[in-house]
C-alpha cells in the first residue's frame, strides 16, 4: 500500500488545528497549529491514539464509530483537552484520505476552537451591562421615544413620575403625561426631531401620577431604536435613571438569536470548506455550495473561473475587487498560506457578507498538488463589534450630558470614566483626576456620614446622603452624593451641587412661617370683628326693638287719643293715615331688628332660630324649605351657633336671589362632638372655581364671608355645585371653640 502523502507543508502553516490519522485512529503527523493548541511535541504525539485528546470517552466512542462508518466526511462538536489537562470545545471537520484504488489510507481532521467567539458575546454582554448599570442609576431621568409612546424610562423617571412600572404606561401615549398646555410644544418639537433637526434644551411639564405638575428642562436627539426612529430624551430634576429596558431586552435577544445561530451551524457545517488543485475543485461541503449558489460540484467546476465575478470578491480594508491571481486559493496554490478579511456579494439575495477566507497548499512528495480552503462567515461577528463601539459611544453621551457630576473608579480607586461635570464640581483638571485615588477625595464626607467610620466597600451596595463637599481650592458646597458598588469591584459615584436647592428650602421655610403666622393673625382679627360685629348687631336690635319700637307705639296712642278731641272728618282722615303709616314704621322696625339679631336664637338657641327663619323665607318666596335634625344633648357654644345661623341665613340669601330653586333643606347634626351642616338646593347651580375667583377680586364677598367665618371659629366649609345640578354647602364645626 503507498504511503499518505506528507502534508507537513500545509499544517505548519494552517492556523487552524489539522490532525492526520489513520484507519485505526493512531495520530500519523500533525501541524504546528495544534502542537500549540495541545501542549504536546510532535514527538510525544505521533504514534498515540486520538483518544489522548478526548476528555470525553463518549466523544472518543463518538469518533471511532463515525470512523467506520460508510459517510465520505463527517462533522463533530467535541471536547478535547490539552496536555495541562484544560479542556478545549471544537469543531471538527472529518474527511478521508483515499489511494488510487479509491480505498481509505487515514483521515485528515480540522478542528477550530470556537472559544474567541463565545468570549466576544460575553464580552458584549458584559459591556452592555456596565454601561445600562450607569445609566439606569444615575439620578436624571433617561427614556426612550417611539412613535408618541415612552418605549424606556429609568428608575428615576418612575419614582418622580409615581409610576410603579413601565407596563402601566403600556397603552398610554407620551401626550397623556404632559401637560395639556404643552401638548402643542411638546408636538412641535417632537416633528422637529423626527425631521432629524438638533433641539435645544426645553421646558415642559408633566403630570404625576397623583396629578401634581413637575416641570423639566430635557435634552432629545434622533436615533434609530429597532430599526425605527425613536427619540432619546434626559431629563434634570425629574428622577434618577433607569436603564433602557426595551434596548436591553433587544440585545439580549439578539445575544440568544445569535447564540441559536451559531448552534444550529456547529451542529450541521461550521465553515465552507473545499479542496482543489489546478484542473477543478475536488471536494466542497454543502456550506460552501450554498454560499456561492450553486446545486453542484460540478456545476461549480464548470463556472470556476468565473467564481471570482459572480461574487465580486472585495478585500474588507481596501474595498477593491480581487482578481483571480489574488485570491486565497490561487496563493495557496502556489505554495503559500494566507488568511484574508473579504466583502462577497451573495449572488441569490444580492446582499454583502463578511467572511475569513483561509488557505494552505497541500504537497505532496514536496510540490504542491492542491489546495485547502476554509471560509467562515464573520458577518455577524462585525456587526457586533461595530455595536460594541457604537454602544459604548452612546453610553458616554449619556454620562456626559448629565447634570451631576459621575465618576466610575475600579477597585485600586482610579477613575476610568467621567464627565466634565464632575471635574467643574470638584475644581479638578483631566490629569489631577486620573492620577489621585478617588476614594480619598471625599473619604472623609464618607466617615463624617457613617457613625461606625466604616470603609466604603463595608457600606450596603447603595448609599445615599447628603454632606459638605470640600473642593480642591478649599471652597465648600453642599452636596447630594450617591455611591453604588458594581460588579467587580467597580463603584459609581454620582456627586450633586444642591446649593440652590438648599437656599431655596431655607427661604421656603422662612416665608411659610411668617405665611402661617400671618394667617393666625388674621384668623384673630377676623374672629373677634366678627364678635364686635355681631354685639354691635345685638345692641342695634335691642335699640330699634326697646327704644325707637317703644317711641312709636307711644306715637300711635298718642294719635289716637287726640282723635276722640278733634270732630274735623278731615283730620279724622289725616290722623288715621299717620297711625297707618307709624304701623308700618314699627313693622319696618322690627323687622330689622328680627334680620339684625333675632332674639330666638339667645333666648331657644339654633335650631328653633334656622327653623322660624327658613319659615318666614318660604311663607316669603314660595320656596319649599325644611330643616332636617335629630335631638341631640351636646351644648353649642353661643359663638358657634351665631357663625352657623349667619352661614345658614347667607347661603338662603344667596339661593333665594340666584338659583330658581324650588326647594330647598338644612340638615344639622352632631357627630363625634362636632357640628355638621349641609344646606342644599334643587336650583340650577353654578360654577364654584369661577365664584370663588369673583369673590377674590373682590365681586362678590358672599362666599368668602362664609368660609372666614367658619375658619375664624376653628370650622370648615366646601360648597359643591355643577350647572343644573343644584348646590351643597357643607360646614364642620368643633363643639369646643379653639383659642
Amino acid at each position: 500500500m503507498k504511503e499518505i502523502p506528507d502534508l507537513s507543508s500545509l499544517w505548519r502553516s494552517q492556523k487552524d488545528c489539522i490532525i492526520q490519522l489513520n484507519n485505526k485512529g493512531i495520530i500519523l503527523n500533525w501541524n504546528i497549529a495544534a502542537q500549540k493548541f495541545f501542549g504536546y511535541s510532535y514527538k510525544e504525539i505521533v504514534g498515540s491514539s486520538i483518544s489522548k485528546l478526548f476528555s470525553k470517552e463518549k466523544d472518543a466512542q463518538k469518533l471511532f464509530k463515525k470512523l467506520i462508518s460508510p459517510q465520505k466526511y463527517f462533522y463533530l462538536e467535541i471536547e478535547l483537552k490539552d496536555k495541562a489537562g484544560n479542556k478545549r470545545n471544537v469543531m471538527a471537520t472529518v474527511f478521508p484520505t483515499k489511494i488510487k484504488n479509491e480505498e481509505t489510507a487515514g483521515y485528515i481532521i480540522l478542528l477550530k476552537d470556537v472559544t474567541s467567539k463565545i468570549k466576544l458575546i460575553d464580552d458584549l454582554q458584559s459591556s452592555q451591562k456596565l454601561y445600562r448599570d450607569i445609566v439606569e442609576m444615575a439620578p436624571n431621568i433617561n427614556g426612550i421615544i417611539q412613535d408618541k409612546r415612552i418605549v424606556y424610562l429609568n428608575y428615576a423617571g418612575l419614582k418622580v413620575l409615581g409610576i410603579k412600572n413601565l407596563s402601566t404606561l403600556k397603552n398610554k401615549s407620551i401626550e397623556d403625561l404632559i401637560d395639556s398646555k404643552d401638548h402643542k410644544k411638546f408636538h412641535h418639537r417632537y416633528q422637529e426631531l423626527l425631521k432629524g433637526k438638533k433641539i435645544a434644551s426645553t421646558e415642559l411639564r408633566l403630570r404625576r401620577n397623583d396629578g401634581s405638575v413637575l416641570i423639566v428642562e430635557s435634552y432629545a436627539r434622533l436615533y434609530k431604536f429597532l430599526g425605527k426612529p425613536a427619540i432619546q430624551f434626559v431629563a434634570k430634576d425629574i428622577t434618577k435613571r433607569k436603564r433602557i429596558e426595551e434596548e436591553r431586552e433587544n440585545l439580549l435577544k439578539k445575544s440568544r438569536d445569535y447564540a441559536v445561530e451559531l448552534d444550529s451551524i456547529f451542529e450541521s457545517i461550521p465553515d465552507a470548506i473545499y479542496v482543489g488543485d489546478k484542473t477543478k475543485i475536488l471536494r466542497a461541503n454543502s456550506k460552501l455550495l450554498n454560499l456561492y449558489n450553486f446545486g453542484t460540484l460540478d456545476e461549480m467546476n464548470s463556472h470556476q473561473s468565473q467564481i471570482n465575478k459572480i461574487l465580486n470578491f472585495r478585500d474588507l480594508t481596501t474595498g477593491k475587487s480581487l482578481p483571480n491571481s489574488e485570491n486565497v486559493f490561487a496563493i495557496a496554490m502556489k505554495g503559500k498560506s494566507v488568511t484574508k478579511e473579504l466583502v462577497i456579494t451573495n449572488p441569490q439575495t444580492k446582499k454583502e457578507m463578511i467572511i475569513r477566507s483561509a488557505g494552505a497548499p497541500i504537497k505532496i512528495d514536496g510540490k504542491v498538488k492542491a489546495a485547502i480552503v476554509i471560509n467562515s462567515d464573520i458577518t455577524e461577528l462585525k456587526k457586533i463589534e461595530n455595536e460594541i463601539i457604537k454602544s459604548e459611544s452612546r453610553y458616554k453621551s449619556l454620562i456626559e450630558q448629565s447634570f451631576d457630576g459621575i465618576a466610575l473608579i475600579n477597585k485600586y480607586g482610579k477613575v476610568i470614566i467621567w464627565n466634565s461635570k464632575l471635574l467643574e464640581l470638584l475644581n479638578y483638571n483631566v490629569d489631577e483626576v486620573l492620577e489621585v485615588n478617588f476614594k480619598n477625595i471625599i473619604q472623609n464626607e464618607i466617615n463624617e456620614f457613617s457613625d461606625e467610620k466604616k470603609g466604603l466597600d463595608e457600606f450596603d451596595q447603595n448609599l445615599h446622603f447628603e454632606t459638605i463637599i470640600t473642593r480642591k481650592n478649599k471652597t465648600h458646597f453642599p452636596a447630594e452624593i450617591s455611591i453604588s458598588i458594581l460588579k467587580e469591584g467597580m463603584i459609581m459615584y454620582v456627586i450633586r451641587d444642591i446649593s440652590e436647592r438648599k437656599a431655596a428650602e431655607e427661604l421656603h421655610e422662612k416665608l411659610f412661617n411668617k405665611l402661617i403666622e400671618a394667617q393666625n393673625v388674621m384668623k384673630n382679627l377676623s374672629r373677634q370683628l366678627i364678635i364686635v360685629q355681631e354685639q354691635e348687631r345685638r345692641n342695634i336690635a335691642r335699640e330699634l326693638h326697646d327704644e325707637i319700637g317703644q317711641t312709636l307705639t307711644a306715637i300711635k296712642i298718642d294719635i289716637l287719643n287726640a282723635m276722640k278731641f278733634i270732630p274735623s272728618l278731615n283730620a279724622q282722615e289725616q290722623l288715621k293715615d299717620s297711625i297707618q303709616m307709624v304701623e308700618e314704621t314699627l313693622n319696618n322696625v322690627r323687622e330689622l331688628s328680627l334680620n339684625l339679631r333675632p332674639s330666638i336664637l339667645d333666648d331657644l338657641g339654633l335650631i328653633p332660630a334656622v327653623r322660624w327663619f327658613l319659615d318666614r323665607q318660604s311663607q316669603r318666596t314660595g320656596i319649599n324649605a325644611k330643616v332636617i335634625t335629630k335631638p341631640f344633648t351636646e351644648k353649642i357654644p353661643a359663638e358657634i351657633q351665631i357663625t352657623c345661623y349667619r352661614i345658614i341665613q347667607e347661603a338662603v340669601t344667596n339661593i333665594i336671589k340666584h338659583s330658581k330653586a324650588k326647594s330647598m333643606s338644612v340638615e344639622i347634626d352632631v357627630i363625634s362632638n362636632e357640628l355638621y351642616i349641609i344646606i342644599s338646593d334643587d336650583g340650577v347651580g353654578y360654577d364654584v372655581l369661577s365664584a370663588r375667583k369673583k369673590a377674590t377680586s373682590g365681586y362678590s364677598v358672599g362666599v368668602l364671608g362664609m368660609q372666614e367665618r367658619a375658619e375664624a371659629v376653628g370650622g370648615w366649609l366646601d360648597i359643591f355645585s355643577k350647572p343644573n345640578e343644584g348646590t351643597k354647602i357643607h360646614a364642620i364645626f368643633p363643639l369646643k371653640l379653639i383659642s
